[in-house]
């Protein structure tokens, strides 16, 4: 299991270079809710959406996240063309 400290751009915004998760069912109540912006993203990630994926760098750290459970999907690769456009 990867601490958030240790995934690419964790709690930073705009992803640079962004990492898809998937948030622990255990957990799904207690991370901040998913924005347009990141919704729109995840259409063009290569990784398999699922109802809990995330990019890392939009869940912030908080101490209430102490012991956050994430995976990580086999695959990751972003549309990069579409990633840059969306965060001009």
């Amino acid at each position: 299991m990867a601490s958030m400290a240790s995934l690419p751009n964790a709690g930073a915004t705009p992803c640079a270079r962004p990492a898809i998760v998937y948030v622990d069912e255990s957990w799904l109540a207690r991370v901040p809710p998913m924005g347009d912006e990141e919704d729109a993203l995840l259409d063009g990630a290569a990784a398999e959406r699922l109802p809990n994926s995330r990019l890392s760098c939009q869940i912030k750290l908080a101490p209430e996240l102490d012991g956050l459970v994430l995976r990580l999907p086999e695959r990751q690769n972003l549309n990069t063309k579409a990633h840059r456009q969306r965060l001009r």
